[in-house]
C-alpha cells in the first residue's frame, strides 16, 4: 500500500523537509523507523509517497522536521504525533493532506489558562 503525504509549509532556500515515520503492529509494538525525505517545486508544497506492508502494520506515527546542510533547524511540536491507523486491509493508496504542528512558544501560559468546563452529575 502506498501512502501520499502533503504537507504545506513555506522553506528557505536549501532547507528540505523530511518525515520521521514510526510502524506499528496491532499490539502497539514499534517495528520500524524511517526518515523520509520529502520533495517540492517551490518551496512551499511539499509532498512524499511511503510504502507500507498492510498485513504487518495496524498505524503508523509520524511528525515533520526542517533540516539545512544535513543539520535537523525545528521540527513539530511532537507532544501529540501525527497518526494514521490502516483500517481497510485492501486499500492501495491512502492520500493525506496535513498542517505542521508548530511547538507552541508559551504552551505552559496556554495549558494554565484553558477554560474550565463544569458537567453536571446528569451527564455522568
Amino acid at each position: 500500500m502506498v501512502v501520499q503525504f502533503n504537507i504545506g509549509y513555506k522553506t528557505s532556500y536549501g532547507e528540505n523537509l523530511f518525515m520521521r515515520i514510526s510502524e506499528f503492529d496491532v499490539q502497539g509494538k514499534e517495528i520500524a523507523k524511517m526518515l523520509l525525505k520529502m520533495q517540492t517545486t517551490d518551496g512551499n508544497v511539499w509532498k512524499a509517497d511511503a510504502t507500507f506492508n498492510n498485513e504487518s502494520i495496524a498505524y503508523i506515527d509520524y511528525s515533520y522536521a526542517v533540516f539545512y546542510n544535513g543539520e535537523e533547524e525545528r521540527n513539530e511540536w511532537a507532544v501529540i504525533p501525527h497518526r494514521m491507523a490502516f483500517t481497510c486491509r485492501k486499500a492501495l493508496l491512502y492520500i493525506t493532506t496535513d498542517i505542521w504542528m508548530d511547538d507552541p512558544v508559551f504552551s505552559f501560559f496556554i495549558l494554565q489558562h484553558l477554560p474550565t468546563v463544569f458537567i453536571s452529575e446528569s451527564c455522568l
